[in-house]
Formats: C-alpha cells, structure tokens, sequence
C-alpha cells in the first residue's frame, strides 16, 4: 500500500505563487511538520487576505529552497500519494519550486461528489464537521 503524504500550502499568490508556508503530515510518521519560509517574491495582498501571513512575519524565515523540507519533499512525494483540498493547486506550488507529485488524490473532488454543500472550501468543511 502507497504512503499518503497530506499536505497544504500558503502562498504569494495564485500565479506563479511561491511557498509561504508549508505544513504536512507523513501517514507513517506522527509528527506534523508546519514551518514558514521567507518567499523570493513579494507577498500579494489577496494571499495575505487569505491565509493571514504577512512579509513581516516570514522576513527572518529561511527561503523553502536553502531547509531540510526542500530536500526531503522530492523522495517523499515520489514514493507516496500527495493528499490535498484542491490539489492540482498545491501540484503547481510545488512545481514553481522545483518539486514533483504525480500521484494526488483532491479532497475537494472527493467532497464535491459525496456531499451536497453551498461550499467546500476546507475551512467551511472543517466547521461544518466539527474539526478543531
């Protein structure tokens, strides 16, 4: 059975956006890895609307490409399958940086077909399920 990497990505944006802030979850591990990153673009202000990280937060952050998580993501990914909420996003965050995932499964896809919901954003589906 394929190990199941479940990952999310804070951004600069939505074109060519660059990696934030990463957090992740190894099936095989215990730990859950949350870490920011000093972007090499500016943050726009849409994403910072967003997700809430500002420039002055990550300034004194290591950039994604110079961490242990840089080096690590590549082989992780190609031995398991990326889970994402509205993965082909996160796929081409990751590729912007330099890494691959070629096996995904979107829980956004997976929500849309089972369930009848106004929104499947991930933070509307977290509070209608009572996730913390």
């Amino acid at each position: 059975m394929k190990n199941l990497i479940f990952l999310d990505t804070e951004t600069t944006g939505l074109e060519k956006g660059r990696i934030v802030q990463i957090a992740y979850k190894n099936r095989a591990d215990s730990d859950i890895i949350v870490e920011y990153y000093k972007p090499p673009v500016p943050i726009e202000f849409e994403a910072m609307g967003t997700h809430h990280i500002t420039e002055k937060q990550v300034a004194d952050k290591p950039l994604f490409h110079t961490t242990p998580t840089y080096k690590l993501l590549p082989d992780l990914l190609k031995n398991s399958i990326l889970v994402a909420h509205n993965a082909k996003f996160d796929i081409g965050i990751l590729k912007n940086e330099g890494i691959e995932a070629d096996k995904f499964i979107c829980t956004f896809k997976v929500a849309c077909r089972i369930y009848d919901y106004p929104s499947y954003k991930l933070q509307t589906l977290r509070y209608r399920w009572g996730i913390d």
